[in-house]
């Protein structure tokens, strides 16, 4: 339920029903709200409404700040409920890319020494890049078996266990990272954020103008709301 169209679609159902009891202003008004909200996330200036709240949550700041710990967390890019299946994107691929920058880019600082890749897509395409770097395969262990952020948490758990590893550093998006160190944390893995900022989208002529990158990264926002106040419900962050 994290597509404006869909919500669109489903007012429109709404109306259809109120028209047939003869609730004429309440047709016209699930109508003009559904029109509005779907307008509102396709533009660049409802797609910065939308990510403030959850991109200021964990600032970025200088890895000086970070404690050095022994291990770096890293989830995938993915993207959907349906992360095990839905094919990558151009952005889901640009979201990786970006958190596994940063990631590197916390190692060469020594902030922690060995990685922990987890996502079923991800991790491997991730872990590759890593060794592309120069990273030695014994300092990388990965997860390809998580589909959902849930997963993510309970499988680093487990691996952190197995490991005997301690306190961590956690890399993921901005937008994403409310949720999934929340999630960390609910099953007991003690996490310092590094948010990624989230890939800019093309920009439009005007900030109230309509496209359809706005719309798509609206989307993703929008999941990620929906997705902790799920989580957030079931008791899982």
């Amino acid at each position: 339920m994290s597509d404006p169209l869909l919500h669109l679609l489903t007012l429109t159902v709404a109306a259809v029903l109120a028209f047939a009891v003869k609730k004429r202003r309440l047709a016209y008004a699930l109508l003009s709200i559904g029109c509005a909200w779907l307008y509102f996330c396709s533009t660049t200036l409802g797609v910065d409404l939308l990510a403030r709240a959850l991109d200021s949550t964990y600032l970025v700041r200088p890895y000086s700040e970070l404690k050095s710990e022994n291990v770096i967390i890293v989830f995938g890019g993915g993207g959907g409920l349906t992360e095990g299946v839905r094919p990558h994107s151009e952005l889901d691929r640009r979201v990786t890319d970006n958190r596994i920058d940063v990631a590197y880019d916390v190692f060469l600082d020594h902030k922690g020494n060995r990685f922990l890749l987890s996502g079923r897509r991800d991790a491997p395409r991730m872990a590759a890049e890593l060794l592309a770097r120069g990273v030695p395969a014994s300092l990388i262990s990965i997860d390809e078996k998580s589909r959902t952020t849930r997963e993510n948490a309970l499988n680093v758990k487990a691996m952190l266990v197995q490991q005997h590893l301690g306190d961590a550093i956690l890399v993921t998006s901005a937008s994403h990272m409310p949720r999934a160190l929340a999630t960390l944390r609910a099953v007991g893995v003690r996490a310092e954020p590094v948010p990624v900022p989230d890939p800019a989208i093309e920009p439009a002529s005007s900030p109230i103008e309509p496209s359809v990158p706005a719309y798509r990264e609206s989307k993703r926002y929008l999941h990620e709301y929906a997705g902790l106040l799920y989580y957030r419900l079931r008791g899982w962050a």
